[in-house]
Order: C-alpha cells, then sequence, then structure tokens
C-alpha cells in the first residue's frame, strides 16, 4: 500500500479543533470476481434479485438507504415513487411515503425521491424529492397516501434563496444544527435550510455554475457534517470528496482528482459518504451499474471505497445505490448492474488506513 497521505488539515470552530487526514491510496478488498450478482459473500436483505417491479417484496432504482437505531431499514424506491420501510429484518417492505407507481406534485406523492434521512428522535423521515426540487418530511408511521409536508424548496428548480435545484443528499442533526443541509444536484451548490423556512442559505459552490477548482463543485450528491460543522461533501461530477471547514467557501480535496478512475487513487462517480466513529470514511464510488445489498465486514481504521471500471461481465438490472447512515457504515453495501444486458462492469472495494487518530467525540 502506498502510504502517502494528504497534508495534514486542521478544521477549528466553538473553540475545538479538528484534525483530518487520511492515505489517498487504498488497498483492494474485493475484486471483480467478488462483487457481481452471483458473490457468495453477498446478501440481498430488501428486493428480489433480478427482478425489477412493484411489490412489497420488490424495487425498482433503490437510491437511499437508512438503518435507525433499531435496525429498521428504510429505502427511497425511486421509480416506484415511494419510500419502503423494512422491520426487523423483514424482506417485506411498507410505504410509509408516496403512492406506489404514481409520480406527483401533492403532498402525498414523490417524483423521483433521491436520498433520505431521519430525525434523532425517528419519529420523522426527511426525503429529498428530487422532481419536485423540494424536501419532504413524513412521519415514520406513515401509510402509503398520507400527506407529507414541504419543509424546503417546492418552488421550482431555480437557482435562487427560495428554490432547489434538483436536491440530491441531506444531512439533518439538530443537536448539532437546527439547520438542513441539501446538495443541489443540477444547482452545483449547497443549501443550508432551517425546516419550513420559505428560504435558504447558499453556503458552497456558486449556484448554476460547475466547475473544478476549490470554490466550485459539479453535481454534488452525498453530504455528511461533523460535531464543528465542517462540511464533507461528495463531489461526483469532479470525482472527488470535497472538505469545507465550518463558515468557509473554500474546499479541500481529501480523496480522488478531479479525473475519474479506477486506481487506488482515483474515484469515478462517487455519490455516498459516511463516517465511524473514529472518523474513518467510506465512499460508494461508481459510474452507474448498481444496485444489490451486498453484505461486507468492517475493518476498524479503514476508508472503503467501490470502484467502477470495464470488464466481460453482463448484468441485467438498472439501479444504484447510496448510503445515508449518519456517523456509522452499517456492515452491508449493496453492487448492482446494469439494465443494458450488453453493458459491462467492474466493482472492486478499495480501503484507505487511516495515518493518525482522530478525536472520537466528532460523531
Amino acid at each position: 500500500m502506498n502510504n502517502q497521505a494528504l497534508p495534514e488539515k486542521s478544521a477549528s470552530t466553538k473553540g475545538t479543533t479538528g484534525n483530518y487526514l487520511w492515505n489517498t491510496s487504498g488497498i483492494t478488498l474485493l475484486d471483480s470476481s467478488q462483487v457481481t450478482h452471483n458473490a457468495t459473500s453477498a446478501t440481498v436483505i430488501a428486493g428480489i434479485k433480478n427482478s425489477s417491479g412493484s411489490s412489497n417484496t420488490q424495487l425498482n432504482y433503490p437510491q437511499g438507504v437508512y438503518v435507525d437505531t433499531v435496525g429498521t431499514m428504510y429505502v427511497s424506491d425511486y421509480y416506484n415513487q415511494r419510500v419502503q420501510k423494512y422491520i426487523s429484518g423483514s424482506t417485506v417492505g411498507s410505504t410509509i411515503a408516496g403512492i406506489t407507481g404514481s409520480g406527483g406534485s401533492s403532498l402525498n406523492q414523490l417524483n423521483l425521491p433521491r436520498f433520505i434521512t431521519l430525525d434523532p428522535t425517528q419519529e420523522y423521515i426527511y426525503i429529498t424529492d428530487g422532481d419536485n426540487n423540494r424536501i419532504m418530511r413524513y412521519s415514520t408511521n406513515s401509510t402509503s397516501g398520507d400527506n407529507g409536508t414541504v419543509v424546503a424548496g417546492g418552488n421550482g428548480a431555480e437557482n435562487t434563496i427560495t428554490s432547489l435545484n434538483y436536491p440530491w443528499g441531506i444531512w439533518y442533526q439538530p443537536c448539532v444544527s437546527s439547520d438542513l443541509f441539501i446538495t443541489n444536484g443540477a444547482g452545483h451548490s449547497i443549501m443550508r435550510w432551517t425546516p419550513g423556512a420559505t428560504s435558504g442559505t447558499f453556503i458552497a459552490g456558486t449556484p448554476g455554475t460547475p466547475g473544478s477548482d476549490s470554490t466550485l463543485l459539479n453535481a454534488p450528491m452525498g453530504i455528511k457534517l461533523d460535531n464543528y460543522l465542517n462540511m464533507f461533501v461528495v463531489d461526483q461530477g469532479n470525482h472527488r470528496i470535497q472538505m469545507f471547514c465550518a463558515n468557509n467557501e473554500t474546499g479541500i480535496t481529501i480523496a480522488g482528482t478531479d479525473i475519474g478512475g479506477s486506481t487506488a487513487t482515483t474515484l469515478n462517480g462517487p455519490r455516498g459518504i459516511a463516517f465511524d466513529s473514529e472518523m474513518n470514511m467510506y465512499i460508494t464510488d461508481f459510474d452507474k451499474y448498481y444496485i444489490r445489498y451486498h453484505r461486507i465486514i468492517q475493518h476498524s481504521n479503514e476508508f472503503i471505497v467501490l470502484l467502477a471500471g470495464t470488464i466481460s461481465q453482463s448484468f441485467t438490472e438498472d439501479a444504484c445505490w447510496t448510503e445515508s447512515i449518519p456517523f456509522a457504515l452499517a456492515s452491508w453495501i449493496k453492487d448492482g448492474h446494469s439494465n443494458n444486458q450488453n453493458s459491462t462492469c467492474q466493482c472492486q472495494i478499495n480501503h484507505f488506513l487511516k495515518t493518525q487518530t482522530i478525536d472520537n467525540t466528532l460523531f
């Protein structure tokens, strides 16, 4: 393994300093021969392998996944226009938001839901309602057809303080901040928005302007913050992870480069991000070919990256994945496959050993 590390980066707010330092090279843990639809180490925990659909045991292009503290799993079921809830390891889901197969803009409908998160009470789920350009809140005990509440956006796809522009990622932890932090995928920006307010604030990126310098973003997706409001953004179009220190609009690249690739030091269209209690970073990194839940064992002090390339392997299902569990990665991720039977896809999982101890109180 190449032990070359990034220069130490320091972030300070509220009188507390946290030092962040990660390796930029990884070690392959699983290669494409293991991470396929026939992988013996894979366990399907929701949906039916190679069978997209709209029944309560099926999914169609699942996106965000959230597992709460008691093991209940929530999945945004993109093409089915709903969010599914799975209790106690059950593979039978119940719809708690949206109406199956009925996309729309009414308060009881979703239109291509992306990432999701729960508040700490686990009473409410927050959903990035992509094509409606809004954030919706529903009770976690809702049922199909129940109305939700618009808590941000909903005024069309615009790059203004009163609108969202194809929101993708979301972070919300009221014990750290009372605001939602939202990535505008098509707006190339990050917004901070108090739930229920009529407007938000741009805090990173230039609205409507994609770019690759340290102040710009290109189709940002996943987002996480630490307890000091340092922000970590998956800059998908730039194949990198950007860290923005609190109250600073200049990003620091902590993983990847501006060029996509499948080497140990590059990323290729990353989407999801998570941290464990020691600030080890986990990233889903792929081009477009992922669906099945894949169970792997976590290794302490490692940074896991899922990479996509090309091999002679055909797939039949169309879906992608991200992970949106706050502060810790569950012991599973998912791989997947393309709806083009002539497509080729390679998966490999890398990890990066952390090069210094991080204050465990960060998360």
